[in-house]
Parts: structure tokens; C-alpha cells; sequence
């Protein structure tokens, strides 16, 4: 059982460069009160006879049957045992190999070695050690060449008497014997037999492991239990543990969705979209870890509370002209839990909204005038449908194969003059004007403003003064302009106005430029922006510059393909340790204008970008504080040198420090707080007591300023005014108080 203690000392407080000295037995002197000069540092080779299995975090005791010291003799190394403690601990997932040396043994004879020379950690790919592989230990080797020099010393005669000690579980005892001066002829010629060892009584350790167990969800409770077992080993070999159990630990079980895809329903009858998720937890590493009950053969389950209708979307007309229907389209979408579109099925005739017919209608529509060799005028029409009591026209106007020719007319349908005769410049006529007319339906409909006759002496047309465009008319449902002119009579060298500038019967059909185009992109098509200019002989002149004309056709957008891309945007699901950057899924569909829309059609799938957690805190000197003693008491260690003697000395207090750690994520997230406690050694003064009492049980720590000593004579006082340590512990080693306290090292 001292092992046990002594190892649990040595690494608690010890295995560091700093390393504590473990308790001392009644038998040891008090440690000299100033430290000498560090020595220099020597590699120690050393290493096990056979494989050895390493425990977890608790030390157990191991033999090592090979040392090999720079320098040392060889004679002194051979046949000598090196004992020691060993254990490993995690770290990050790390496997940490600790060791520290306790002493030396050949032929029964023990040496103690100061463990605070002596203690390596190293890296390890599995919990043992390999007989084929060192351990190099840094240390002094005075101590250890000096402990070997005892072990190699003659032993002396053996008395006529040998008395061997009793194994008590504690360290192998020598030999006794008796006085030199009792010794005879006889007895000088004895040969001391072999030292005669007492068996070790196996040293048996049980502690309690998280090592191999995971959690165990509770989807009742909707927790998952961290668990733990028991193991039993005898000198560092297992010999039995139980199965993993629940401990005391556990952490929130809870629904995810981030990766789990939608299930849709498209029956007409059902029609809905149900979100799936799987059940998820976060274990103290911050790692995201999903499961699922039992039975359920699937990783993701539906959610029946969060089902969402999957509706129509109104998208736009199919202008079937083969048919001459305009077929309302829809695409179908629902809305998910954050509120965003999802399409399910992309555009087709609406379930909903039947076709409807197209139209043909002269309403917006003019008469197209031809003038020169043809001399006619076209009928034309478009096509219009009603959809919601909404009349729309679609497309431009265009001929109907009705012609109505041209002709002169002098009066109107009741005999009387269209138009006053034109005179000279003493106001005599001297000839006739004339509209050119069409017959509609049995009415005359006028094409041109009153003209006179080219017959007529002397009168001539013409453009001048009337050739600016900006001024013509320009008819667009037609696609045409026409030009001006006006007349003179020319009398005696001098012109006469007979008419301002009106239209004349030169006509400059419509040309057409798409510049650009009117995006719809929620609905897929654009309408072209149109220049429309004409070519007079003055130039080109624009009439309309960049705009949607009336009647203008939808250029429905091309899907040319489906893509996942990522946002860049970082995202930790369910808050985990776990940084993903989230995806977006698009269809690409090309513009009439050759650039490309993305639409996007709900989230990808994220993309494990790693872990993202550093763990801070407990690693500086100022991490660490004085932890509130447990009911105002600090375990206090003491022990004197003989049963009469009146010499008490206090050998070292357990002291209390406590840290915080905290698992800080990428975006500065606290993940997990852990604030534990660890306890290290400090040594003190010794203590007077005032008298001699045989019988010493412990001594406590019980305020600032005293000490009390139990007896078999009651509890006295022993006058001792310890001091209290710094805060924070100035001069402790960290590394002695992270090693006794679990955190996320």
C-alpha cells in the first residue's frame, strides 16, 4: 500500500522538472533547508525485459532490467534491477508516456534514488513498452552511480545467527547480524549463504477509467451518459474489469437537421415536404457525434411536427401559337424552417390555372399604308388573352392578308369638297387638291393629308424646311415612318406657300436594335430593351432608344446546368467544435444576353472544414489560485524521529489550487468551462512539541495559525504558525498540478 502512495505522490506532484520528493518515512531525515546547484545532465539509457503493458493515468510499479550510464562502469550496471513507476495519459488524442525511477536493486540490496532526478515522458503509439526500445532518462548521475557503489560493496560475514525479515508489504529488508567481537575460529570459516528474499506481495491497484467507454444515449431522457467501468491490476498486469456504466456525467441529447435531407411527398393528395433530423451530442472535446435508437435502421428520421405544404408557384405564360393557347405555368416550392424557398419541381402547366385561348384583335392595331408602285393599305391584328378578368397583349401587330387599295378623293361621301382648290398669288385657282382614301368596311377612311395635284401648273413639292426627323410622325404599332414636305407655286421667279410642312407619302420602315434587356430573373425571362431608328436621307435617326415596346415577347432563360458552391460563410452545427462552410445549390440559367442567373435552390451540403477548438486557461502560473480548503481544513503531514524525543517536524501540506479551462472556439465561442481543482506539496518549517507522547496518529492543519497533533493523550496544540502559500503559486510547477487534474489537456 505505501507504493501505491509513494507512485501517486511521484506523479501527482512529481513527474515535471521540479518534481516533489515523495513522503518520507519516520526513518528519513528532514530535507536540507537550501537546494545545491543543479548538476549536469546526463542520458540514462534503461529498459524492460519483456513487453509491458502501460496503464492510463494511474502509475503502477515496474521492474526495468537493463541501465546504461555514460561513463559508469559496467561491472556496477550488470545484474542491477531499476525500479520504477509508469503510466500514460491522453492528450488530444496523444498518447503521453510517463516514467520516473525509484531506486536500484542486486542480490535483494535496495537502493533509493531521488525521483525527482529521474523522470522522462515520450510519445507512444500504443499503452506499452517495447524491450527492444530505450528510455532515455535526463538526470544527475551522482545520485544514482553512488546508490550502484552501496549495491557493489563486499558484504559482511554473516553472524552465527541470521534473523530475516518479515515481508510486511514494505521495501525488502537486509540481513541482520551479530557482533564482531562474539565471533570464533569457527564462525570466521562460515560462508553466509545466499540472502534469503521474502517474496513482494503483488501490488494490486483498482481505479475507476473512462478509457474505452463512450456515451450511452437516453432518448427518454434526451441525454447521453458518459460512462465509465472499473479495472483491477496487479503489478501494472489487468486482471479483471467490469463492463462501462453510466457515470455521473452526461450531456444534452439533442435533434439536428443541418444534415439530414427533406423527404418530399409529391401525391396530389399529400403533397408536403418533412424535415429530418438525427439525434446528435457534444462530448467534452466539442466533437459532434450523432446516433440513433435502437431499431431504426435509417441515421436521419422524419419530424412529423415540422411538415411544410408544398404549394404551386406562379410562373410565366407558354404562348402555344400552334395552338393558339396561352398555358399558364407553375413550378412547385415550400417554404422550410428558416423561411427559405426550396423548389421541388421545376416549371410546367399549372395544375390550378387552366389554358387559356389566344385571341386575334384588331384593338391596338393600325392600317399599314404602302405608297409609290403599290398604293395600298394592310389590315393588321395581334393576339390578347384574359387570364384572371386581365386582358394581355402579346406580340406585335402583323398582317392579316386584308388589302384595301389606294385612291383620290375629291369630296366626302355627301358631295362636298375634302379639300379648297389652290390660287395663285392673286388669289385665282388654279388647280384642285386631293386625299388619298381608302374603303373600310363601306366608310372611306383618309391615308394623307389634302395635296394638290401634281398636274397642276407651276406647283411643286418639297422637303426642304420639312426634313428634320424629330419632327415627322412615327407610327410604331405600324413599324414605320413617314416624311414631310410641303408645296409652292413658283409665279414670276417668286415662291408661293400654298402648304406648310405635312406628311408625305415617302415612307421609312422601322428598323430594330435589341440594346439590352429587362431582367425577371424570380421568374426567368427578359424583355428586350429596342432602339428603333429609320435611314432618311439626312442619316440615321433614332425614334425609340432603349425600351420595351409594346407587345414585346418574353426570352425565357436557359438551365444550362446544376451546381453546389461553397458561401463561404463559416457554420458550426450544433454548436460543436467542428468548423463546416456552408454550400449553396444553384441552377445556372443563361440570360438572352449570355450572362448566367443562379438560382439558388436551397442549401448543399457543408463542407468539414476541421476542428476549430483551442483549449485555454491552467497552463501559466497566474492560471492558477488558492482553492477554498474543504471545511477550513488542508491535510498536514508530520512525523518525529523517536518516541521520547521532543523534536516534532512538519515534512510538507497538501495544498489546494484551482484553474479554469475553457474549449474556445474559432469565432471566439466558449464551447465548455471546466474549472477543476489539483493539489501539490509544499514543505514547511519544523514544529516544537511540548512534550513526549508515544503514541502519534496525524496531525491536521486547523486554522492559519495552528497545528494539532492527535494523541493516544487527546488533542494538544502544538504552537506552529505555518505560512500560508502565495497565490498564485510562485515557484510550483504547472505541470505538477495539470497532472492530478483531468482537464482537456
Amino acid at each position: 500500500m505505501k507504493r501505491i502512495i509513494v507512485a501517486m505522490t511521484l506523479f501527482a506532484c512529481g513527474l515535471s522538472l521540479q518534481a516533489h520528493a515523495q513522503t518520507p518515512t519516520t526513518e528519513e531525515k528532514a530535507a536540507p533547508a537550501q537546494t545545491p546547484a543543479p548538476a549536469p545532465l546526463t542520458e540514462i539509457k534503461t529498459r524492460v525485459g519483456a513487453l509491458t503493458t502501460i496503464p492510463l493515468n494511474t502509475p503502477s510499479a515496474i521492474d526495468l532490467s537493463y541501465l546504461d550510464i555514460p561513463g559508469v562502469d559496467k561491472e556496477l550496471t550488470n545484474g542491477v534491477t531499476v525500479k520504477a513507476y509508469t503510466r500514460y495519459v491522453d492528450y488530444k488524442g496523444q498518447k503521453i508516456g510517463q516514467i520516473v525511477l525509484t531506486g536500484v536493486e542486486k542480490n535483494g540490496q535496495r537502493e533509493l534514488l531521488p525521483s525527482e532526478n529521474y523522470s522522462a515522458q515520450f510519445n507512444l503509439e500504443q499503452p506499452q513498452l517495447d524491450p527492444g526500445r530505450d528510455v532515455v532518462i535526463k538526470g544527475d548521475t551522482t545520485p544514482i552511480v553512488a546508490a550502484l557503489e552501496k549495491l557493489a560493496e563486499e558484504p559482511q560475514q554473516a553472524p552465527e545467527k541470521t534473523v530475516v525479515a518479515q515481508d510486511d508489504g514494505k521495501s525488502p529488508q537486509k540481513q541482520s547480524v551479530s557482533d564482531a567481537a562474539q565471533q570464533n575460529d569457527q564462525a570466521a570459516s562460515w560462508q553466509s549463504p545466499d540472502p534469503v528474499q521474502s517474496a513482494e506481495k503483488p501490488v494490486e491497484n483498482s481505479y475507476v477509467t473512462e478509457n474505452g467507454c463512450g456515451y450511452r444515449p437516453d432518448f427518454v431522457q434526451m441525454r447521453a451518459f458518459k460512462q465509465s467501468k472499473s479495472v483491477t491490476e496487479k503489478n501494472g498486469t489487468l486482471v479483471s474489469e467490469t463492463k462501462c456504466s453510466d457515470s455521473f456525467k452526461s450531456v444534452p441529447l439533442d435533434k439536428s437537421y443541418i444534415f439530414c435531407p427533406t423527404h418530399i411527398d409529391l401525391d396530389p393528395n399529400v403533397r408536403l415536404a418533412t424535415a429530418q433530423f438525427e439525434y446528435v451530442y457534444i462530448d467534452e472535446l466539442g466533437t459532434r457525434v450523432p446516433v440513433k435508437p435502437e431499431g431504426q435502421i435509417e441515421q436521419c428520421a422524419k419530424d412529423p411536427e415540422k411538415a411544410f405544404p408544398i404549394i404551386e408557384k406562379e410562373e410565366q405564360i407558354f404562348l402555344d401559337y400552334a395552338r393558339l393557347k396561352a398555358v399558364p405555368q407553375s413550378s412547385l416550392v415550400y417554404l422550410d424552417m428558416n423561411n427559405r424557398e426550396i423548389p421541388v419541381r421545376g416549371k410546367q402547366a399549372s395544375e390550378t390555372k387552366a389554358e387559356v385561348d389566344l385571341v386575334p384583335t384588331k384593338v391596338g392595331c393600325n392600317i399599314r399604308d404602302e405608297f409609290g408602285t403599290v398604293n395600298k393599305s394592310f389590315e393588321q391584328q395581334t393576339y390578347t388573352y384574359t387570364l384572371e378578368g386581365i386582358t394581355n397583349q402579346v406580340g406585335l401587330c402583323f398582317d392579316t392578308g386584308t388589302e384595301y387599295p389606294h385612291y383620290k378623293a375629291y369630296t366626302d361621301t355627301v358631295g362636298a369638297a375634302l379639300c379648297n382648290a389652290i390660287q395663285d398669288a392673286d388669289g385665282r385657282p388654279i388647280g384642285l387638291q386631293s386625299r388619298v382614301a381608302i374603303d373600310v368596311d363601306g366608310s372611306p377612311q383618309y391615308r394623307t393629308p389634302c395635296a394638290p395635284d401634281a398636274s397642276a401648273p407651276g406647283v411643286t413639292a418639297t422637303t426642304n424646311k420639312c426634313d428634320n426627323p424629330a419632327l415627322w410622325n412615327h407610327d410604331l404599332v405600324t413599324g414605320q415612318s413617314l416624311g414631310m414636305e410641303r408645296f409652292i407655286f413658283i409665279q414670276d421667279g417668286k415662291e408661293i406657300k400654298l402648304t406648310d410642312c405635312q406628311n408625305s407619302t415617302v415612307v421609312y420602315l422601322h428598323n430594330y436594335e435589341t440594346v439590352g434587356w429587362e431582367r425577371n430573373d424570380a421568374l426567368l425571362y427578359a424583355l428586350p430593351k429596342t432602339t428603333v431608328f429609320i435611314t432618311p436621307p439626312t442619316g440615321r435617326h433614332d425614334v425609340v432608344v432603349g425600351q420595351v415596346l409594346s407587345g414585346a415577347t418574353q426570352q425565357p432563360y436557359q438551365l444550362t446546368g446544376t451546381a453546389e458552391e461553397p458561401t463561404g460563410i463559416p457554420d458550426y452545427p450544433d454548436n460543436s467544435c467542428t468548423k463546416y462552410i456552408l454550400t449553396e445549390n444553384f441552377e445556372s440559367w443563361k440570360r438572352p444576353d449570355n450572362t448566367i442567373h443562379k438560382k439558388s435552390i436551397g442549401a448543399g451540403t457543408p463542407i468539414n472544414a476541421g476542428y476549430d477548438c483551442t483549449a485555454q486557461g491552467a497552463t501559466l502560473l497566474t492560471d492558477w489560485t488558492l482553492a477554498p480548503y474543504n471545511s477550513g481544513y488542508s491535510t498536514y503531514i508530520a512525523s518525529r524521529s523517536g518516541c521520547n524525543s521532543s523534536s516534532w517536524r512538519t515534512v510538507g501540506a497538501i495544498v489546494k489550487y484551482q484553474a479554469t479551462r475553457k474549449l474556445v472556439r474559432g469565432d471566439g465561442y466558449i464551447v465548455s468551462t471546466d474549472t477543476q481543482t489539483s493539489s501539490t506539496q509544499i514543505t514547511t518549517s519544523s514544529v516544537t512539541s511540548p512534550g513526549a507522547w508515544c503514541s502519534y496518529s496525524g496531525a491536521s492543519w486547523n486554522s492559519a495559525s495552528t497545528v494539532r497533533a492527535s494523541t493516544t493523550m487527546g488533542v494538544k496544540t502544538l504552537g506552529f504558525s505555518p505560512s500560508l502559500p502565495v497565490n498564485p503559486p510562485t515557484g510550483t510547477d504547472v505541470n505538477a498540478l495539470k497532472a492530478n487534474a483531468p482537464f482537456l489537456f
